[in-house]
């Protein structure tokens, strides 16, 4: 939590400088292999044990409550970091998370919540129904 903390902060100055630069960021998405920390950083939970750090649990909280962050959990197979922090095996697994890293496998890990609402709201058209509808646009337009 501390760490996902300081990430906030970091991230609170970027996303208001580029504000200022013209650049507005909406939210950043974090990807979390802490399952205790995503449910903590939603503010959902709260126990003896996590009060040392209870400050920055609250940080992490307004930063999900106001939009700039949204943690998002990540399957330990599935977290790049864990090169620079761990030793990964087996091989196949370094070399899949390696892969990740370095741009070849552009696949993008989503929870099943995220995926249902973007099913749900991307609607998928044929071809000759996008030519149709631009052209019925068309139409509309020129008749103005």
């Amino acid at each position: 939590m501390q760490a996902l903390c300081l990430l906030g902060q970091a991230l609170s100055f970027c996303s208001d400088w580029l504000t200022e630069m013209g650049y507005g960021q909406e939210t950043c998405t974090v990807y979390e292999d802490n399952s205790s920390c995503v449910i903590q950083s939603a503010g959902d939970h709260q126990s003896s044990k996590s009060a040392h750090y209870r400050r920055d649990q609250a940080t992490v909280e307004e930063l999900v409550r106001s939009g700039k962050m949204w943690v998002q959990h990540c399957p330990s197979h599935l977290n790049v970091a864990d090169i620079g922090t761990k030793i990964v095996k087996p091989i196949s697994q370094y070399e899949f998370l390696t892969d990740k890293l370095a741009g070849y496998d552009t696949d993008l890990h989503m929870s099943h919540e995220m995926q249902k609402l973007i099913n749900s709201a991307l609607v998928v058209m044929p071809i000759e129904s996008v030519d149709a509808l631009l052209a019925y646009t068309r139409s509309g337009e020129q008749g103005r």
